[in-house]
């Protein structure tokens, strides 16, 4: 089965989950990929790859998404150069199957490319399937591309599509967990040290990431007990980094926290090997942006990791209360600096590891989206 994979940036270095898709797929499956703007090829190597020309008036992009924002017009992705590009690309590889990742990056390729006896796939991961939604402009671009009876919606969590769904129509959806590569976090050591107990987190450094109930519920679990052996590791990158390591600072524990930046996935698995607990403290962000399915929860509880987060999105589908870890509500530094207390009990969790291994293994994944794919085609 031949599969063209469409991206307008291959890849933002946040976008492993789609890498891992597009690699884990190209094992089993022929696969060439096509993009506007290629980014960090060194980080995101792959061969059969194919960038098309999208020429614009500068600042047309931008015109349009601000439009978008304030409802007050759809102005069309139409662009005679970039339909020609697509279809040449659709002749030479001769696609079985075409597959969008982000809603309002498949209306770019969708305005373009008419054919309907190809399947065409959209994968919905997060803000294309909430914060997007708020605009009326958004949902009446994608409805009529979703009511094309040869387009089909994935949804990596059940919580996106109910969200979705209630603005938007998806006729023909289905629900997939991402991928990841369970060899590359796997345990190299059987324990961390005993001390100091170690919380990790691992994300960008954006408003739905939560590091301010992290940081503040950190500082709590500290006052009220004085005497625990802890540190708190948040690694990453992001918009928000200066302002909670100001944060820290103002709350006096910056000495407590540790910012290693921008972590490659190998400093993510090793930095999980010496942590006991992992942290992701997801909210919804005041624009309405949400999570799809965080993969640095699949990867720490691939890691045996106990995991402290929230009920947000689809981390219920993957987290359960008290047998993965803890579940708290958003933005409750309360509940949450008491978890952390409890959680510094717990041992490592072999049975995240073989929950990960039954839903989110990488080549699981990709049988699962062939499977789809064969039902359609």
């Amino acid at each position: 089965m031949r599969i063209l994979h469409y991206v307008t940036n291959f890849l933002h270095l946040t976008e492993t989950f789609i890498y891992n898709e597009i690699i884990g797929l190209d094992k089993i499956q022929e696969v060439e990929v096509a993009c506007i703007n290629r980014l960090n090829p060194e980080r995101f190597p792959f061969g059969r790859l194919r960038q098309l020309r999208y020429p614009q008036i500068p600042g047309k992009g931008i015109l349009r998404l601000e439009l978008e924002k304030r409802n007050l017009g759809l102005i069309s992705y139409r662009n005679r150069v970039f339909s020609d590009e697509i279809d040449q690309a659709v002749r030479d590889f001769q696609p079985d199957i075409i597959h969008c990742h982000f809603g309002y990056e498949a209306a770019r390729f969708l305005e373009n490319f008419r054919r309907s006896d190809i399947p065409v796939f959209i994968s919905f991961h997060g803000n294309d399937a909430s914060e997007r939604l708020r605009s009326d402009v958004y949902c009446r671009r994608l409805a009529p591309l979703l009511a094309r009876p040869n387009v089909y919606a994935i949804f990596v969590s059940k919580f996106l599509h109910n969200q979705f769904i209630k603005k938007i129509a998806a006729p023909r959806y289905f629900i997939l967990y991402y991928g990841i590569n369970l060899n590359q976090f796997e345990r190299k050591k059987p324990a961390p040290p005993p001390q100091p107990f170690t919380f990790l987190q691992v994300s960008s450094f954006r408003e739905k990431k939560g590091h301010v109930y992290t940081v503040r519920a950190f500082k709590k679990m500290l006052d009220t007990h004085p005497d625990a052996r802890c540190k708190l590791i948040l690694a990453g990158d992001g918009p928000l980094l200066n302002e909670i390591k100001q944060l820290c600072q103002s709350l006096g524990i910056a000495h407590l926290v540790e910012f290693p930046g921008f972590v490659s996935s190998a400093q993510a698995r090793d930095l999980m090997d010496e942590a006991h607990a992992f942290l992701h403290h997801s909210v919804t962000a005041a624009n309405g942006d949400t999570e799809g399915m965080p993969n640095a929860i699949m990867e720490a509880m691939a890691m045996e990791l106990p995991v402290i987060s929230t009920y947000h999105s689809g981390i219920p589908e993957l987290v359960e209360d008290g047998v993965n870890g803890y579940l708290v509500q958003e933005k409750d530094v309360e509940a949450y600096a008491y978890r952390l207390s409890a959680i510094m009990t717990w041992p490592l969790q072999p049975a995240n590891r073989e929950k990960i291994m039954d839903i989110c293994e990488i080549g699981g994944h990709a049988r699962q989206l062939t499977r789809i794919y064969q039902t359609v085609n």
